[in-house]
Parts: C-alpha cells; sequence; structure tokens
C-alpha cells in the first residue's frame, strides 16, 4: 500500500508492505516529520543517518533538506521494512522528492550497533562524509548503551531521539550526558488519545568542553 505524508508544502510518498511498520495515528506521521525538520533542521549538502528507519519516513524529509550535495545512510534491521526502503529509495523510488532526485541515499540492512562500526570504517577510509546531523528512532527498549556508545565515536554534530517510550529516553539521555552530551530541547506528543503512550523528540547537542580553572599560585 501506499502512504502519503505532507508538511508543508513538502508531499513524500512510500511503499509500506503490510507486515511492515507505520505509525497507528494517521496525523503521527505527518506531525514527526514536521518535529524532525523543524527541531534537527537538516541543511543542504549535509550527511545524515536515520538509525531504525524503518521504510524510510525520516530518510524522505532528510533527503529532501540536504539535497543534491548530500548524503543521507539509513539503517534498519527487519528484511520487510529494509525491502519497503530499498524499494522507496531507489533512483526513481516514490519518496525521492524532486530535490532528493540526486541525493547520495544508501540503505543499509543489518542491527544498528553493528553497522555503526562498519559506518566509522567508512569515515577513516574518507568513503562518508563527516556526519553533521543523526535521527533514531529505536524501538520500545531504547537504543541502549553499546549503540549510543558507537554513535558517539563517530561524532556526529547534532542527535534527534525519537522515542515511544519516556523511560528508555530517560535512560538513554543518562548515557548520552555521561558521553557529554547535553540535550536542549524535548518534545512531547500525545499520538496513542485514551492510552498512557507518549512519543517524545529529544535534541541533543555536544557539550562545550569543559576547560578547568587554572590555580594560581
Amino acid at each position: 500500500m501506499t502512504e502519503d505524508v505532507t508538511f508543508g508544502a513538502r508531499r513524500f510518498s512510500y511503499q509500506v508492505s503490510a507486515g511492515g511498520f507505520w505509525q497507528v495515528h494517521r496525523c503521527a506521521p505527518s506531525a514527526l516529520v514536521g518535529t524532525m525538520l523543524t527541531m534537527l533542521r537538516p541543511a543542504e549538502g549535509e550527511c545524515t543517518l536515520d538509525l531504525y528507519a524503518g521504510a524510510g519516513l525520516f530518510t524522505a524529509a532528510l533527503a529532501d533538506a540536504v539535497g543534491e550535495r548530500g548524503t543521507v545512510v539509513s539503517v534498519e534491521g527487519s528484511p520487510v521494512t529494509h525491502r519497503d526502503a530499498r524499494a522507496n529509495f531507489a533512483p526513481d523510488g516514490a519518496a525521492r522528492s524532486e530535490s532528493a532526485k540526486g541525493t547520495r541515499i544508501e540503505v543499509i540492512h543489518g542491527d544498528v550497533a553493528r553497522t555503526l562500526l562498519d559506518l566509522k570504517t567508512a569515515l577513516e577510509l574518507d568513503e562518508l562524509p563527516h556526519i553533521d546531523a543523526v535521527v533514531l528512532d529505536p524501538s520500545r527498549e531504547g537504543a541502549g548503551k553499546k549503540t549510543l556508545e558507537r554513535l558517539n565515536k563517530l561524532s556526529p554534530g547534532r542527535i534527534l531521539y525519537v522515542a515511544c517510550d519516556p523511560a528508555a529516553l530517560g535512560r538513554d539521555t543518562a548515557i548520552l550526558r555521561e558521553l557529554g552530551w547535553d540535550l536542549v530541547q524535548v518534545r512531547g506528543y500525545d499520538m496513542y488519545p485514551n492510552t498512557h503512550h507518549v512519543e517524545a523528540a529529544a535534541l541533543f547537542y555536544r557539550a562545550p568542553a569543559r576547560i578547568k580553572p587554572r590555580r594560581i599560585r
């Protein structure tokens, strides 16, 4: 089936298999795409990562924003949604906007933590530009320490963490803070009426270096 997502004048179309993942609330995809664009502010020419990318909800908007001089790397573990993403971001894929027709979009199937090791090697070999921005949208248990430590070693400029469980976001925020990241903005969304579930988006920037005061003798 085909899903359409709009944000302002932008419109993205996605092929989504029956056994794949898509947001339940019909307004959620547009709300999340809008949140990502306004909080993370991906810019033309940047290199971005979309981790736990599914069929490419955020990948399409990232590619549209970074344009033909930019790069987007999409990583997804599910074989079903990965196949959807490959179709969506083929050279003539439905999810490529006019601005993203020539964007370098790499769609990777694999475990996110393991793939981050491969991306670090690609950076060291100059096969991938410096990573400017990252979106991660893990499942309910969160990303976890191993994944966040490996992500930190890529030295991205900023991170937008989309969470469907505030408790998991809290745990992972503590890990990121230990790694030297500051939580600068959080937005919560009641996307599941009459339930206790809350979707959240949290923006992280690397904390400025702490300069120790000099001792005067």
